[in-house]
């Protein structure tokens, strides 16, 4: 079983991978899940998958991943503002 410390080190690894990956912009980067992964494992993965209240969606793929995001980001707004 992953410990604490090396779960939040890997949550903490992650969220600066995303700091990192927003200085040139963009979408779609791996880098922050990579890190995560690297540190954490994916019995860390596991762990982060059950923090939301709401829930979690996965995307993976070759082709389509940013589009797909985007479009779901924009349907699940919109469903929380009706």
């Amino acid at each position: 079983m992953i410990n604490d410390l090396m779960y939040n080190l890997a949550k903490g690894m992650g969220k600066l991978g995303s700091k990192v990956v927003g200085l040139k912009g963009g979408m779609g980067k791996s880098f922050p899940g990579w890190l995560f992964l690297k540190v954490g494992t994916y019995e860390g993965l596991n762990n982060l998958s059950k923090e939301p209240e709401i829930g979690s969606i996965i995307l993976t793929g070759t082709n389509g991943k940013t589009t797909t995001t985007t479009m779901l980001i924009k349907l699940l707004k919109f469903n929380l503002i009706l």
